[in-house]
């Protein structure tokens, strides 16, 4: 019986996430600044990360 076949495959797929404007700000803070930004949001105080957007009401 012959000897079973082997191959060594190393599959890759590199890819750049885009993180947008908000999130872009926040991780840039965090990496060269060492500040925390978050954002403030009328009944709920400060959220962390920043959204973006309301949940009230969907505004930018």
């Amino acid at each position: 019986m012959p000897a079973p076949m082997r191959l060594d495959v190393v599959s890759e797929f590199p890819y750049k996430h885009s993180t947008g404007e908000v999130i872009g700000r926040f991780l840039a803070g965090l990496k060269e600044q060492k500040r925390i930004w978050g954002q403030r949001v009328a009944g709920q105080g400060v959220v962390v990360p920043p959204l973006g957007y309301s949940e009230a009401d969907g505004s930018a």
